[in-house]
């Protein structure tokens, strides 16, 4: 026995994501490891002394420097009416996703975007997330929008897809020019991920106490597992490669971003 329903539309409107993905799309991924056990303490240790910051806070401000030092990672590829372009976006944007429950006890994901990301604060952007997840939902605007998608015609879905694939223009009032995923846990049993990608997005996994080679001795140290992804078409592995090293520097010397205690 079995029966058939038709798929809800945000998940008809994740189905035509996903295929604009794999078709216009070659995302190519690296699965890193970073030891943040110092960049922790340090977030703990300031929180003590009362400046509102959080983990996801510090990862988007690192992030959102670590392009600002590799740009081409900010740029995107269209399949325009006139052929394919590639877009330079002058400021970086990054576009989180907020868990909330809804009025009716359904779990939804709504998109944040940290306008300028480099040149804000790590109190700044946890001041944005902290209010993101505490206002009224029904204030927030995505929520709003999301709201009105339950309103339009189905046919409608493909053509926002298909704007968002050939018109730049209409992206950029969409406002995010790279993203972080929202699936980090702590001690979870997930190691890796694989996900398609049409901007650079970082997909945060796991963050875990795991014993590690530490100044030539075993130690157990806090690790964060994730995965980032590129559009191929753009960019090439050992490009991702030397942007994490990069991104290695902000996320385990937390001076870098915090300055000194």
């Amino acid at each position: 026995m079995f029966s058939l329903k038709r798929l809800d539309k945000n998940r008809e409107y994740i189905y035509h994501l996903l295929n604009r993905m794999k078709k216009f799309n070659c995302p190519v991924s690296i699965h890193c490891e970073f030891d943040i056990t110092d960049t922790m303490q340090a977030i703990e240790e300031r929180r003590a002394q009362g400046r509102p910051i959080g983990f996801m806070a510090y990862l988007t401000k690192a992030t959102a420097d670590a392009i600002a030092i590799h740009p081409h990672f900010n740029n995107r590829l269209y399949h325009t009416l006139f052929g394919k372009r590639v877009v330079v976006y002058e400021q970086i944007n990054c576009g989180l996703l907020v868990e909330r429950e809804t009025p009716e006890g359904k779990h939804t994901l709504l998109p944040l975007n940290i306008y300028d990301a480099p040149n804000q604060s790590v109190e700044d952007i946890h001041n944005r997330i902290k209010d993101y997840k505490t206002k009224p939902i029904e204030e927030i605007k995505a929520f709003q929008q999301l709201s009105k998608l339950d309103r339009i015609p189905r046919w409608v879905i493909p053509i926002i897809h298909f704007m968002m694939r050939t018109q730049p223009g209409y992206n950029g009032k969409v406002g995010n020019t790279y993203a972080i995923s929202s699936v980090l846990q702590r001690n979870g049993a997930a190691v890796g991920v694989s996900a398609p990608a049409y901007k650079t997005t970082f997909f945060p996994i796991n963050i875990i106490d795991k014993p590690v080679v530490y100044q030539g001795e075993i130690a157990v140290r806090t690790m964060l597992q994730m995965m980032i992804s590129v559009d191929h078409y753009l960019a090439d592995g050992m490009d991702v490669l030397r942007a994490s090293g990069t991104l290695k520097e902000f996320l385990e010397n937390p001076e870098t971003l915090l300055g000194k205690a």
